[in-house]
């Protein structure tokens, strides 16, 4: 149904060109995952999780990125061929120093690398669009089962190709639901909207600051030992509860490979720069959840 689905896209009057991601592309929410690169040694709890996804062929000519050496994915990269992968520029870079990458091999957590890598392409920022790229490592999804957003190239506005596409997904794909259809533009705009908002609701809810300033303090009087669990201070001058009487206090509770604690990091550094003056004080507490996360150099770059 899959490739059928893309098949009959891809011949819609207008279309250019069909692809398809397991990702959805400058929407915050793309997957992390532990990889092993064939011949890197890493540092001890050294986070090694570039951004992970399973794309169709085509995927970096629909989307305009270049492809800098190797080759593409193919039709012919399904479940008996021999499992591939393609790495970004930045990955190259970081994972094999100088060396060509084509040919050595990625795998999964503890896995022995066994993935050949057969192309390196173009840094993008797919995640969102405020951070800098990441290294990240694409693989096809004919060797792995995945929900796909299709991606579709066409030079016809979105009121005019919009309603074939829904046309053709409901008969090739009746079960299927295919409820949802904006243009990159759409969603990059999405997704800085959220940041607009974020500047409109601290603007209008100053006065629920003023009310929590005068509301927290009188509980955290009674609490002098709340944060006496602590292992460590990043950032001593906040350590001592006394220092803290008197304002408010955010309890930011986050681990920096977390995909919903970044989401949600723009909005709390906001808020700390725009009522700092005002009395706000952020207390990050690190919960970490794997050994690498527990080393105190990979949490102070973060």
């Amino acid at each position: 149904m899959f490739n059928r689905l893309r098949e009959k896209l891809a011949a819609l009057p207008g279309v250019s060109a069909v692809t398809a991601s397991d990702q959805r592309l400058l929407a915050g929410g793309m997957e992390i995952d532990t990889v092993n690169f064939e011949g890197y040694h890493s540092s001890k709890d050294e986070d090694i999780n570039p951004w992970v996804s399973r794309v169709a062929p085509n995927f970096f000519s629909t989307l305009g990125i270049p492809l800098l050496r190797g080759r593409d994915f193919r039709e012919t990269d399904s479940l008996p061929s021999p499992k591939v992968a393609i790495i970004s520029e930045s990955a190259a870079q970081k994972y094999f120093a100088g060396r060509d990458p084509i040919g050595f091999h990625v795998g999964f957590g503890g896995e022995v690398p066994h993935i050949e890598i057969i192309g390196v392409v173009a840094d993008i920022r797919q995640n969102d669009p405020r951070w800098p790229a990441s290294p990240s490592v694409y693989f096809p999804c004919g060797q792995h089962i995945i929900s796909a957003f299709f991606y579709v190239r066409t030079a016809l506005p979105p009121s005019a190709i919009i309603p074939a596409l829904r046309n053709t997904a409901a008969q090739t794909a009746p079960g299927v639901a295919a409820a949802h259809f904006q243009t990159l533009t759409e969603q990059l705009n999405s997704t800085l909207l959220d940041e607009r908002l974020l500047t409109f609701l601290t603007t209008e809810f100053g006065l629920l600051a003023a009310l929590l300033a005068v509301a927290v303090p009188m509980e955290a009087a009674a609490q002098d030992k709340r944060f006496d669990g602590a292992t460590r201070w990043l950032n001593p001058s906040q350590a001592s509860t006394p220092e803290l009487r008197g304002k408010v206090v955010l309890v930011d509770f986050w681990t920096y490979t977390c995909i919903n604690w970044l989401r949600t990091l723009p909005y709390v550094r906001a808020w700390a720069d725009k009522y700092r003056d005002q009395g706000l004080v952020v207390v990050g507490v690190h919960t970490p959840e794997f050994q690498f996360e527990r080393n105190i150099d990979n949490v102070t770059r973060s």
